[in-house]
C-alpha cells in the first residue's frame, strides 16, 4: 500500500526550507522555461535577474511587493527599487560576483505608504553550462508595522537634531546612507539586530520621517548645504 506523502505549504516552512524549495523550482524552470505554475503559486517572492540586473523572471509574490505595473520582465531592478534597497542590492550582487556562495540578510522594506516590514532575503548566483549566470533571490516579508506621518522639521531644525545624536546614532545614519543592513550594523556596533531596528525607528521619529529613503535624502541635503559634515 502506497501512502501519499504530505508536503507542507511553503508558507508553513522555515525560511531556509522555503529557500531550498524555491531554488529547486528555479532549477526546474531553467530546464523548462514553460514550467511556471508552481512558481506563481509559491507564497514567498522569487526573482531571477541577469548580470545586467535586468529581471528575467519573477513570481506573483515578488511582483506584489511593488506598486502595480512597476515590475516586469526585461526591466532593470534599478528602475523600481528605492534608493536604500538599490544600494543593498548592488552591494550584495558584488559580493556574489566576488565569489561568495550565497548570502542571507534582513533589511527594512516599505510595502505600502505607511506600512513597513523587515524583509528576509536569500541571494545566490546560479551558473550552468547551458545558460548564462543569473542572480536568484527569495524574499519573505516579516514583522509588518505601521508608520506615522509626523510633522517634519525644517533643515535648520533637522541639523540641530542630528547634531545632538550620540555616536551610535550617527554611525547608524552613516551606515544607512552607505546601504548597510541592520544585520551588518549589529555586527559593526556589537548590538542586536532588534536594537539597531529600534534605534533606526527612533531616528526616523525624531526627524519626522517615515521611510529610510527619506532619511538618506535629508542627510545628503544637510551635508550638501553645509549644515553638517556627516562624512557621507
Amino acid at each position: 500500500m502506497v501512502t501519499e506523502q504530505h508536503v507542507p505549504p511553503a508558507a508553513a516552512l522555515s525560511f531556509q526550507d522555503a529557500v531550498a524549495r524555491a531554488t529547486a523550482l528555479i532549477e526546474r524552470w531553467l530546464h523548462d522555461p514553460n514550467d511556471l505554475a508552481e512558481l506563481d503559486a509559491f507564497p514567498d517572492g522569487i526573482f531571477v535577474r541577469n548580470l545586467d540586473r535586468m529581471l528575467v523572471l519573477s513570481n506573483a509574490a515578488y511582483r506584489a511587493l511593488f506598486p502595480p505595473g512597476q515590475v516586469s520582465a526585461g526591466r532593470s531592478s534599478l528602475m523600481y527599487l528605492s534608493a536604500d534597497v538599490k544600494r543593498i542590492s548592488e552591494r550584495s550582487d558584488n559580493l556574489l560576483l566576488e565569489g561568495l556562495k550565497f548570502l542571507e540578510m534582513e533589511h527594512e522594506f516599505e510595502l505600502t505608504p505607511g506600512q513597513m516590514c523587515d524583509l528576509l532575503v536569500y541571494k545566490r548566483l546560479i551558473r550552468g553550462p547551458e545558460h548564462p549566470p543569473y542572480f536568484v533571490g527569495v524574499l519573505r516579508p516579516v514583522g509588518r508595522y505601521e508608520t506615522s506621518s509626523p510633522i517634519r522639521p525644517d533643515l535648520k531644525t533637522a541639523a540641530r537634531l542630528v547634531s545632538e545624536f550620540d555616536d551610535v546614532d550617527l554611525k547608524i545614519c552613516r551606515g544607512i546612507c552607505d546601504g548597510a543592513t541592520n544585520q551588518a550594523l549589529s555586527v559593526e556596533l556589537a548590538m542586536t539586530t532588534r536594537a539597531i531596528e529600534m534605534r533606526r525607528q527612533k531616528i526616523l521619529s525624531q526627524l519626522g520621517l517615515s521611510q529610510t529613503v527619506e532619511l538618506v535624502k535629508l542627510l545628503v541635503r544637510l551635508q550638501d548645504r553645509g549644515y553638517l559634515d556627516l562624512g557621507i
